[in-house]
């Protein structure tokens, strides 16, 4: 399989040599850690070369999308010095490529012979551009998730690079993939990712209110991760990017189709502050408490639904916030007065089981 990642007369043999790659690495694991690094080693160089010298852009992203599984699967310390050596190059190569090959693109719409059927095939050559981007992310989200921190320093040569994709004026999935890079970045290398901060925070709060629901999704998984996983310093950014993610999911069409995964990623991260960031809660409850009505009503609806069920370690929770609300009776009487029958009763039930 191996020397056939190198068999020129027929790229659907070169593709299934590349995605047999981290099949065999699997089936190898049952002889044992030594014998599976001796196979990792045999296909490793072949598959960073391959990388580096296809020229078939779907042969090429399917060899990418091999190898990043590879490096999932090999785990913390399966790449050496020479391997990141020539892997940086490589993707530095590619991202130069990328921006190269969309001015050559704009060039050619501004040409007289431009037509129709020219934007056609700008437009599937601009798809082929995108698909070795999405690659390139996938490679770096493997290497971030098995490396953490430590590989930083070697990322730092692709730093402007990534930078140049989230810019307000590229094409949406370069600023999506851009923005996919720095959660990875801030997922798997935090807290040392907030050094990089002043390069990604602007943007990244800027495209929570894209009209890309893509660009969207991605920037809001960015502040579910900071919320979670990056630390003190990303707290007055989770502040700033309550208010933003709140708009997004109250717009009139947030729940239609196109929009609805960018959406559920908005909620995501509104609750995700909410639990690693509870300092947040007075932006939560609104001025003077004017939220908790509403708030009373989710929690009934959950019940009544069975959406949260007794068992849940969450019901105890919820039961705690509403007899914290008991305490004061004007609130209580508040919040009680703005639910029907059914609801009414959903917060008595919880009470009692929970």
């Amino acid at each position: 399989m191996v020397p056939l990642l190198k068999f020129y007369f027929h790229d659907g043999v070169r593709v299934a040599a590349a995605e047999s790659m981290p099949l065999l690495l699997e089936c190898a694991r049952v002889r044992g850690p030594e014998y599976l690094t001796q196979i990792w080693l045999f296909m490793c160089d072949t598959l960073i070369k391959a990388i580096g010298t296809e020229i078939g852009s779907d042969v090429l992203s399917e060899i990418m999308h091999s190898f990043a599984k590879c490096i999932e699967l090999m785990g913390n310390g399966c790449l050496n010095n020479e391997h990141f050596e020539k892997l940086g190059g490589i993707l530095k190569g590619k991202l130069e490529e990328h921006f190269k090959n969309q001015e050559l693109r704009q060039a050619k719409r501004q040409n007289e012979d431009y037509d129709e059927q020219v934007e056609e095939s700008l437009q599937d050559e601009d798809e082929n551009d995108v698909y070795i981007l999405t690659e390139v992310s996938d490679i770096l989200h493997s290497v971030f998730s098995s490396y953490k921190e430590k590989v930083l320093p070697w990322f730092e040569q692709l730093l402007q690079l990534i930078v140049q994709l989230i810019c307000p004026n590229r094409p949406w999935a370069d600023r999506q993939w851009g923005l996919c890079i720095f959660d990875d970045v801030v997922e798997y290398c935090s807290p040392s990712s907030f050094k990089y901060a002043e390069y990604f925070l602007g943007p990244m709060l800027q495209s929570l209110c894209d009209t890309s629901p893509e660009v969207r999704q991605a920037a809001s998984y960015g502040v579910s991760v900071m919320a979670q996983y990056g630390g003190e310093s990303y707290r007055p950014f989770c502040t700033e990017a309550i208010p933003l993610l709140v708009t997004v999911i109250q717009s009139p069409d947030s729940r239609s189709k196109e929009n609805v995964n960018a959406t559920e990623n908005c909620i995501s991260a509104v609750g995700k502050v909410m639990r690693f960031r509870p300092d947040n809660n007075p932006i939560v409850l609104g001025p003077d408490n004017s939220n908790l009505p509403k708030m009373f009503l989710i929690i009934a609806d959950g019940v009544a639904n069975e959406s949260v069920k007794s068992e849940d370690p969450c019901s105890k929770r919820l039961a705690n916030v509403i007899r914290q609300v008991q305490v004061s009776a004007g609130l209580w009487t508040q919040c009680v007065s703005t639910l029907n029958e059914t609801q009414q009763k959903a917060i008595q039930d919880l009470l009692n089981t929970a």
